[in-house]
């Protein structure tokens, strides 16, 4: 069909350019040639750009790096190489960006007869999330309006932009790992092994300093107890859609740093994406569980899930969510299986009926503590 409407519309101009010489030759008047020479131009033109294609261009994309965190710029670079110096009036440049909410960017470039076209843009204040950049797409065309080549050039690249996390103190992480009640007595008894030492962070106690090693090298080292390495936990993403999804997102990945720098084991469970990943630690496991969190996104119809894998009965059972219902509550009855099960709802604001729930859930052995959800990180709720 293109093709027919492409030759309709070549026969047209030669037809016109036709008729137009006729009409000049028995006019034969200096305004009538004037005409014809002022119109030939744009009339050759287009019938050139109808038999011009695109299949002589190169079209490269060069992105400065594949891994970003949240709110970083993203430098790109497209280079397009022609084969031919035909002359072309503009030729707009869009890039084809899928399952993102970014903007396509877009640019209209002044070719001449140039043979290379560079052009760079910045994507400001990227969001986190798996960013496809599918192809590039060309377009140009002739002053009458009558031709339009357009072109779709193959060319794919991926960044992944992690979530953002901030450093949660020692004496932040340990009131939301131990509970309302602080890091209770019993938790302390059990600090009476010293497995290591590691770098003094803001809230340590005094006497965990270990003097001996500070002197060694030259700054504060800190004990690390038996406990904090023995201790895992596995940790369920509530995956339904609200406005405080990526504040959820955010304290999960603050949490999950805080808890791996500590030497504790982690487990990942996440049901939509058929990701598994058994209790570890170390930087290797943190990047994993991070990639899944970059790439995790709402979902309208996903909530928690309802089966989870057995072989966790002595890992602690911790479960996110933004909106703690009695229908949520009743999935997370069925995760316990002789495990201790802690639920962290993140949100702006706590209303009563969030407190009915929560008496509830305690009553039938689930801790719920609340994380009000803030700029740049979350904090947690004592009440």
């Amino acid at each position: 069909m293109k093709n027919v409407k492409r030759y309709t519309k070549v026969i047209g101009l030669f037809s016109l350019l036709l008729a137009m010489f006729i009409f000049t030759m028995f006019q034969g008047s200096f305004v009538s040639w004037f005409l014809f020479y002022a119109v030939c131009p744009f009339v050759l033109y287009s019938l050139a750009l109808s038999f011009h294609s695109f299949h002589v261009y190169t079209v490269e994309r060069k992105i400065t790096k594949k891994e970003y965190s949240v709110g970083s710029a993203v430098d790109v670079y497209i280079t397009v190489t022609r084969k031919s110096r035909f002359p072309l009036l503009y030729l707009l440049v869009e890039e084809q960006i899928e399952g993102t909410s970014l903007r396509p960017p877009q640019s209209l470039l002044f070719v001449g007869f140039t043979k290379t076209l560079t052009w760079h843009y910045t994507l400001e204040h990227v969001p986190r999330g798996e960013h496809v950049f599918q192809g590039i797409r060309l377009h140009t065309g002739d002053v009458l309006g009558l031709f339009h080549k357009e072109q779709m050039f193959k060319t794919e690249d991926t960044i992944l932009v992690f979530p953002a996390y901030h450093e949660l103190s020692y004496r932040e992480f340990n009131r939301l790992w131990s509970g309302e009640q602080g890091f209770s007595q019993r938790a302390r008894s059990r600090q009476s092994v010293i497995s290591g030492v590691r770098e003094y962070q803001a809230g340590d106690q005094l006497s965990w300093i270990n003097w001996k090693a500070t002197a060694k090298v030259n700054k504060l080292m800190t004990k690390e107890f038996d406990e904090q390495r023995k201790e895992t936990f596995y940790i369920i993403l509530d995956q339904s859609y609200t406005d405080s999804f990526e504040e959820m997102v955010s304290f999960v990945a603050s949490f999950v740093h805080a808890a791996l720098k500590r030497g504790i084991q982690i487990g990942w469970i996440d049901s939509m994406q058929n990701v598994y990943l058994p209790t570890s630690k170390g930087e290797r496991h943190k990047r994993e569980i991070f990639y899944d969190l970059a790439r995790i996104q709402p979902s309208l119809n996903q909530s928690l899930p309802r089966d989870i894998r057995m072989g966790m009965h002595q890992a602690k059972l911790i479960v996110m969510t933004t909106q703690l219902t009695f229908e949520k509550l009743e999935h997370i009855y069925a995760y316990r299986n002789n495990q201790a099960v802690t639920c962290f709802v993140v949100k702006e604001q706590v209303k009563d009926e969030d407190y009915i729930v929560q008496e509830v859930a305690l009553k039938q052995g689930v801790q719920v503590q609340f994380v009000i959800s803030q700029t740049g990180g979350a904090s947690k709720n004592d009440a």
